[in-house]
């Protein structure tokens, strides 16, 4: 039997035993854990070179080119990031298009922007909505002035407006009720486009806005007729809204036979029209700045007999002269030199005071060889009235008085002719 003092002993020596192991499982844990292979292909350790290694031709500003700097911001109207990031993506493409159609060994300027063919206009887009158009000046007939880009974008919008919310089977833009037209005025082209027109300017606005709603109107009829109606197609894939309904009345009235006399009736005095302006979708408002640098380009080249036409007469000339210079006249039609000749004549008959002008029969009215068209002037534009184009002409708006003035003349000078 073992005594306490032997127990004791034993029992050390087992602890001491136990240390002993645990250090040793230690040292086999340390000894084997896992080491990274040596890499059999170092690197070079990194050092600075020296001035022989160095390039002294070398220019950092040749080989890395400038950063860009930072696009303005897109807020506001006048400044359209990325729709000119498209555009110059466009045309880009264009010109990498009109390159590789061009044939082998041939040098011209395909290289350029194809131009879209004369006459043929692009459709109607409703403007960017998340931008706000501020209208700064307003003519006195409610057209916009200034930013002077906003007009055509004023004038999409009515176009676009007129195609998608407008019903083609109603005949006139006056049968149509008022609360859709101040629907169309506030609720899209006021709120919805962010149009901002200065509040005393608005009536001036909504008026012309109503005569162009209504002009569109007109001529989007006209062209369902000719390109869906008179094919036999359907609008339906392009115009969603327009209905079998709808659509059915527009051809019942389109084929009727005073639709179609009265269509024979104003194409032939569509033809009658020969001399065809160089204008585009502004119309002369939208050419101010060319008329008035050609009539600067005039007075150099010292063209006097286009200098002293009336301002109206001179504005028709240049709008239908190939060259956008006031110094050479140059016309597509002999008939259009023909006229403008006669012109010419009468304006210098009025000089040497052989002939006076009344109103709307000037040198312009006779030279074309028909009378003026009531509700506009020519060589001012479709929204002038006579009463706003012939302001000099005030006195005689109302022509009951100078037609008895003439009558009583003309009788004057049969009974005189006779006398003698």
């Amino acid at each position: 039997m073992l005594t306490q003092e032997e127990s004791g002993q034993e029992q050390g020596g087992e602890a001491e035993r136990g240390e002993t192991d645990e250090g040793s499982s230690k040292d086999d844990d340390s000894t084997s854990g896992y080491e990274s292979p040596e890499d059999p292909h170092p690197c070079e350790p990194r050092r600075k070179p020296t001035t022989d290694e160095l390039d002294k031709d070398f220019d950092p500003n040749e080989e890395v080119p400038p950063k860009p700097s930072k696009r303005p911001p897109t807020r506001f109207a006048g400044h359209d990031g990325a729709r000119e990031r498209r555009a110059e993506a466009t045309d880009t493409e264009t010109t990498i298009v009109a390159s590789a159609l061009q044939p082998e060994g041939t040098t011209s300027a395909s290289t350029t922007k194809l131009k879209r063919k004369g006459g043929v206009r692009k459709p109607n887009h409703y403007p960017n909505a998340k931008m706000i158009y501020v209208i700064d000046e307003v003519g006195e007939e409610g057209q916009i002035l200034k930013p002077k880009e906003f007009q055509s974008k004023f004038c999409n919008a009515i176009g676009a407006l007129v195609r998608d919310k407008l019903n083609p089977s109603i005949r006139n833009w006056h049968d149509y009720p008022e609360d859709i037209k101040d629907d169309l005025w506030k609720n899209h082209l006021l709120i919805n486009f962010n149009f901002r027109i200065p509040a005393e300017k608005q009536p001036l606005v909504r008026r012309r806005a109503m005569k162009m709603m209504g002009e569109s109107f007109r001529r989007w009829r006209n062209e369902l007729n000719t390109e869906y109606i008179k094919k036999g197609l359907t609008p339906y894939h392009k115009y969603g809204h327009i209905t079998p309904a709808i659509w059915a009345l527009l051809v019942a009235e389109k084929t009727a036979p005073e639709s179609l006399a009265l269509s024979e009736k104003n194409s032939l005095q569509a033809k009658k029209n020969i001399h065809h302006p160089r204008l585009g979708p502004g119309g002369y408002e939208g050419k101010e700045e060319m008329f008035r640098k050609m009539e600067e380009e005039a007075v150099v080249a010292g063209n006097i007999k286009v200098m002293k036409l009336k301002p109206r007469t001179k504005r028709w000339v240049f709008a239908r002269n190939l060259e956008e210079s006031g110094s050479s006249l140059k016309f597509a039609k002999p008939e259009t030199e023909e006229a403008v000749s006669r012109i010419m004549k009468y304006s210098e008959d009025i000089e040497k005071g052989s002939f006076t002008p009344s109103r709307e029969k000037d040198e312009l009215s006779l030279g074309l060889g028909n009378p003026e068209h009531i509700g506009r002037v020519r060589g001012l534009g479709k929204h002038k009235t006579w009463k706003e184009g012939f302001r000099e002409d005030v006195e005689m708006y109302k022509k009951h008085g100078r037609n008895r003035e003439e009558s009583l003349a003309t009788l004057v000078k049969t009974l005189v002719a006779k006398e003698l």
